[in-house]
């Protein structure tokens, strides 16, 4: 990976890292605390899939 497809990388990391907390609060008010734990395994499943593609369109 070159330096370009590495610096966008940690920018979406950053993206990411910056998005997760208040995705959470939303989460929580959207769905109350016993759905929440539903919320959070689908967002997980959801930034899992991101972060695959994000990779593969900077990997190539």
């Amino acid at each position: 990976m070159d330096t370009a497809g590495t610096l966008a990388a940690a920018a979406w990391a950053l993206l990411a890292a910056w998005w997760a907390p208040g995705s959470l609060l939303v989460g929580r008010a959207a769905f109350g605390r016993d759905g929440l734990e539903r919320f959070v395994l689908a967002w997980s499943l959801g930034r899992a899939v991101f972060a695959a593609v994000s990779l593969l369109a900077v990997s190539t």
